[in-house]
C-alpha cells in the first residue's frame, strides 16, 4: 500500500452507526492488522458517541490489544 497514507475505520452499531470499536470488534480489528501489514500510516477511529470519555477507553483498550 505504498500510496495509502492515512485508514478509518469504526464499530458498526445498530443501523450501521459508527461506533467506536469495542471487544467485539477485535476480530474485525485483527483482519484489518493482517490485511494491512506492509501499511506504515495511521489508523484512525470515526465515531459517534453520547458518551465519549468511557467509549474512547475500551477503543483504545481495544486498539492496543492488537496494534501493541
Amino acid at each position: 500500500m505504498p500510496y495509502v497514507r492515512h485508514l478509518h475505520t469504526s464499530g458498526n452499531g445498530i443501523n450501521h452507526q459508527r461506533d467506536f470499536l469495542t471487544m467485539q470488534d477485535k476480530d474485525k480489528l485483527v483482519s484489518i492488522k493482517n490485511a494491512i501489514h506492509t501499511y506504515n500510516g495511521t489508523l484512525s477511529i470515526e465515531s459517534v458517541s453520547t458518551n465519549f470519555i468511557e467509549d474512547a477507553k475500551v477503543n483504545l483498550d481495544v486498539m492496543l490489544s492488537v496494534f501493541k
